[in-house]
């Protein structure tokens, strides 16, 4: 809800200056991107803010935040833990198989909720292409924040006679609820990740 809110502040504050508008959306989808989106296309339902300024914010505020996870990805792979773990060949299959399938599996990624953060970190640290990597990062963004702005939009022209006051929480719950289903989803990825790595372990030790 924190971050959520901090979304709100910062979007909606930038509204006072139109030459602060894209700041405050590109800021707001490296915090939340989408509850910026949702939150943007009520805005601009409501007339707030132009439908191209919009998009075009969304799409390079979302782009840099994912070539921003790539590059963490690259410079982790700097440190001496980090270097074990790329050239170690128990994460060979993990290289091959994000090799073969590179640009499929960026592009679907960003459809699948808790998958964008551990593949797109993935290929930077495992310095794969980045000529490769921004072709898809580019196509995805530009379907899927579309379509999630599309959505929004619609939903604050329907809803602003049916719902009057009761809209911006509607809105708001429903950014909370997809916020916490994306991290249940995350929190089990990983916990099931760390079930298996400890698997494993128990089966290379009995050995």
């Amino acid at each position: 809800m924190g971050l959520t809110h901090a979304v709100d502040l910062i979007v909606t504050g930038s509204l006072a200056h139109l030459w602060l508008v894209p700041f405050g959306i590109i800021v707001g989808t490296f915090i939340l991107e989408d509850a910026t989106t949702m939150l943007v296309g009520v805005l601009a339902a409501d007339g707030f803010i132009g439908i191209p300024l919009s998009l075009v914010s969304l799409y390079l505020g979302i782009i840099l935040g994912d070539f921003w996870l790539y590059g963490m990805g690259y410079l982790a792979a700097n440190h001496k833990w980090a270097r074990w773990f790329v050239n170690h060949e128990r994460y060979e299959p993990i290289r091959s198989w994000l090799e073969e399938r590179f640009e499929s599996a960026v592009f679907t990624s960003r459809f699948v909720p808790g998958m964008r953060l551990p593949t797109y970190t993935a290929a930077g640290f495992l310095k794969l292409p980045f000529r490769r990597f921004i072709p898809p990062v580019i196509l995805g963004t530009l379907i899927w924040t579309s379509l999630f702005f599309a959505a929004a939009y619609l939903f604050g022209n329907l809803t602003a006679d049916w719902l009057g006051v009761w809209r911006w929480p509607l809105a708001i719950a429903i950014i909370v609820a997809w916020f916490l289903f994306n991290r249940s989803r995350l929190n089990r990825r990983a916990r099931a990740s760390a079930d298996k790595n400890r698997s494993q372990t128990s089966v290379i030790t009995e050995v």
